[in-house]
């Protein structure tokens, strides 16, 4: 009788350091396909010659990422689209079990399709949905990749996705998107290199959550593979609660699939490694819209943003907006005066763009006369404890 009931409790015990896991970091593998691609203008014998060798190619990459059963995600602007609609003839679909191309790659291999766009040449979103489901894939709602920066001339005002959207080129299309991926800045130079999921509040609180908001933002991070182990390590050394949905994003370039060698080089440095942390329940490979499905069912949708680089200095995972009357004047000329905090406290202080422009212990004691007047927030942290504090001046 001991003898089973000691084996009862041994097999109780392997049973239960095997379910018990680290939470898995969430990656997506994307391509944007731009919107001078192809190249030469529509119609023309170039043209075509370009779409069928970029065709063949993309078909090509949807194979690889099915045979080691990764998702990837297709995203392309409107040019591609349009050379869909006058190309796909009934000799060129034969080789995609009689479907368009794009159809063939949702349909028959898995890929996940987004609208992506540039918002040029008379062309937004909206538009590009559109395309799509006059393709017959029916567009997601993901808005694929966007420029965040409010201060800057070429910001795309992502917030106004928050209704339903009419289209430039096709006005009596209507589309609304609701999952920015990507966070860009023009040319990529001064992106915020953030991971988790939030609802951004407002064009001048990006990097704050607003729980009612019904636009959901997910971080890329570095957008390489070698980070994907920084933020695995970060729940592994308990730096990162569980509760925070941790994801990383990464730009499969065109240039790289139509390359000679390229999608040798996709399969040998990113298909194998992603693939090896996959089946070690250390990552999970999907596609924007399915990570927000998780992110609300598993993360109880938790807004999270962590910034390991520091590149932000913004991290809510664990923090909590306090009233405006903990600081004061506000708004402020030269002194900021914060209430209520005592003990070791440091002190942080960053734009609506997420820059940090002075961290100390001596809040009180400087002098912020230089800055512009813009809106500012101060993070505090003291032990355990981070607050942000959103200040004017």
């Amino acid at each position: 009788m001991k003898y089973r009931i000691f084996v009862f409790v041994f097999i109780f015990f392997i049973a239960k350091v095997s379910f018990a896991q680290v939470t898995p970091v969430y990656v997506v593998l994307f391509t944007h396909i731009e919107d001078n691609t192809p190249s030469g203008a529509l119609g023309t014998s170039e043209c075509k010659q370009q779409y069928l060798l970029l065709r063949n190619k993309m078909i090509s990459m949807a194979n690889l990422a099915k045979s080691y059963d990764v998702k990837w995600s297709f995203e392309p602007d409107w040019k591609l689209l349009e050379a869909a609609l006058i190309y796909e003839d009934t000799t060129i679909i034969k080789s995609t079990n009689n479907k368009n191309f794009l159809r063939y790659l949702k349909e028959d291999l898995g890929v996940a399709i987004d609208p992506h766009s540039h918002e040029k040449s008379g062309y937004n979103y909206t538009d590009v949905a559109h395309l799509l489901d006059s393709l017959g894939v029916g567009a997601t709602k993901v808005i694929g990749g966007h420029v965040w920066d409010p201060n800057l001339t070429q910001f795309q005002n992502w917030d106004r996705f928050r209704v339903p959207v009419k289209g430039t080129k096709y006005p009596w299309a209507v589309w609304r998107g609701e999952i920015l991926m990507g966070s860009g800045t023009p040319n990529h130079v001064n992106d915020p290199l953030v991971t988790g999921v939030w609802r951004p509040k407002d064009k001048l609180n990006y990097f704050v959550d607003d729980p009612n908001g019904n636009i959901f933002c997910i971080g890329k991070y570095i957008g390489d593979i070698t980070s994907t182990t920084e933020l695995i390590n970060l729940y592994k050394n308990k730096k990162v609660s569980e509760s925070c949905m941790l994801t990383s994003s990464y730009h499969i370039k065109p240039a790289d699939i139509t390359s000679q060698f390229g999608l040798r080089a996709i399969e040998d440095t990113v298909l194998k490694p992603l693939t090896t942390l996959r089946n070690g329940g250390e990552v999970v490979l999907t596609d924007f819209t399915a990570l927000i499905q998780e992110w609300k069912s598993l993360f109880n949708s938790n807004a999270c943003i962590y910034d390991p680089a520091g590149t932000t200095n913004v991290d809510i995972g664990n923090t909590e907006v306090l009233d405006l009357d903990k600081c004061y004047p506000n708004p402020f000329s030269n002194r900021i005066i914060i209430k209520g905090i005592s003990g070791d406290t440091q002190y942080e202080l960053f734009d609506s763009r997420g820059h940090i422009i002075w961290s100390g212990k001596n809040i009180e004691q400087s002098d912020f006369s230089y800055l512009a007047n813009d809106l500012y927030f101060v993070k505090v942290k003291n032990k355990n404890l981070i607050k942000l504090i959103k200040i004017i001046k």
